[in-house]
């Protein structure tokens, strides 16, 4: 079995895409969020695998139940104190399966590339795209390394680079997808609207 997860928060005004907030306003930052998060599961749904919502602080917020209802998907609930934590804890908790493990932001994610994640995931243990401002929007394993994650300074622009370097101590095998951009800023709200209509 395949598995697709993606992380998500529960929508509630202003916890969510707050770096929008001071130009779109709460409301608005909120429903932008909604549609990144609609729009993702929109591209991703396939027979080939399954989809996982992986919900935070819990999955009972009426967009994320509509989601489930929806796209006949099953939720699950964020366990861990920090992003490493949380990600590592669904990544461990797939019973062996190659798993993909996704945000709800990056609209450059499609089944094309999920396809290509596990792909990859046949011949690499772990498979990664990096994102333009240094992180990554899709990891990928078939049995997450526990201590990974451990300890890393999320949201800053070396997160790849320390991964990388963490792999190769570890002498861990990855495969890289090609770099994708993710939507933080208005800027890119802006380009999802011209490249992608906003969907």
């Amino acid at each position: 079995m395949k598995i697709v997860q993606v992380l998500t928060k529960a929508p509630v005004m202003g916890q969510v895409k707050t770096c929008l907030i001071p130009h779109y306003g709460e409301v608005q930052a909120t429903l932008i969020y909604q549609a990144l998060l609609w729009s993702q599961l929109e591209r991703i749904i396939s027979e080939e695998w399954t989809v996982e919502l992986w919900c935070t602080p819990d999955d009972q917020h009426p967009f994320l139940q509509q989601c489930a209802a929806h796209f006949n998907i099953q939720t699950q609930v964020q366990q861990g104190e920090d992003l490493g934590q949380r990600m590592t804890y669904a990544l461990s908790n797939t019973g062996g399966s190659a798993t993909l493990l996704i945000g709800c932001d990056c609209p450059m994610i499609d089944k094309a590339l999920i396809l290509q994640g596990f792909n990859a995931l046949e011949q690499a243990q772990l498979v990664f795209s990096p994102a333009e401002d240094g992180g990554f929007v899709l990891v990928g394993a078939t049995k997450m390394p526990t201590n990974l994650f451990t300890a890393m300074r999320w949201g800053q622009t070396d997160v790849m680079t320390t991964i990388r370097q963490r792999l190769r101590h570890q002498g861990l095998i990855w495969s890289e997808l090609p770099t994708q951009w993710d939507v933080d800023y208005p800027e890119d709200v802006q380009r999802w609207q011209r490249e992608f209509g906003g969907n």
